[in-house]
């Protein structure tokens, strides 16, 4: 409520919002539930140990190297699958690493060719 976010320090609003943020990033890239809930524990333990949080533009840039690849892998794993050339390899965890390590992520409009 508007009383509660009042009484709020700024810097837990701007912890809501950015764990919103997170988790409104986490639940489009359709991570499974198991991946998603080891982040927002890192974000609320950083928060609950410092009082603060690292801002970042990138969400991922937030998190430890370890679980910014599993996210990265996880990603990657979900797109290669619907390639046809490499639906069989999807589940090669060596080859999805090796491949998430050389793909980029970009938005482009729809129709347009990449």
């Amino acid at each position: 409520t508007i009383a509660n976010a009042l009484q709020m320090p700024t810097q837990e609003i701007m912890f809501r919002e950015r764990l919103n943020e997170v988790n409104s990033f986490l639940e489009y890239s359709r991570l499974p539930q198991e991946f998603r809930s080891v982040c927002i524990g890192y974000y609320r333990h950083v928060y609950a140990t410092t009082g603060s949080y690292k801002m970042h533009v990138n969400l991922l840039d937030d998190l430890p190297a370890e679980l910014d690849t599993v996210v990265n892998v996880n990603m990657c794993r979900q797109v290669i699958s619907k390639v046809p050339i490499f639906a069989a390899a999807a589940e090669n965890d060596e080859f999805v690493f090796a491949l998430s390590l050389k793909l980029e992520n970009e938005i482009v409009s729809p129709g347009q060719y990449v």
